[in-house]
């Protein structure tokens, strides 16, 4: 109901659950995950290991695996603003994204 209120029905989109969630991941520009508090984190970790470029607020395991600018971002919890300028740099600069998502992909190796 929000989405229709706000007028996102053109750029919001709820899917159903999937089991399949590599599919997702192979045509998304991107994986955030917002959360305020995470117990560590292994979605982030799916969508590292499909070459995706991670933005994160800084819960569960920022900081242990993703290094902030390095194999992804991490922007404070809560921090609305960052988590904007976060999204504009990966749409705005795709040569950052890969480079992010590269080193996601073989951290670790």
């Amino acid at each position: 109901m929000k989405i229709k209120n706000l007028k996102l029905n053109d750029s919001v989109v709820l899917e159903p659950w999937t089991d399949d969630l590599i599919s997702y991941h192979k045509t998304a520009d991107c994986f955030l995950l917002t959360s305020n508090y995470e117990g560590y984190g292994r979605t982030v970790v799916e969508a590292m290991a499909c070459g995706l470029p991670v933005i994160m607020t800084d819960v569960g395991l920022a900081g242990e695996i993703i290094k902030n600018n390095v194999n992804g971002l991490v922007i404070p919890v809560g921090d609305a603003n960052g988590l904007i300028r976060a999204v504009n740099l990966l749409l705005e600069n795709k040569d950052k994204g890969r480079d992010l998502a590269e080193k996601a992909r073989n951290f670790g190796l």
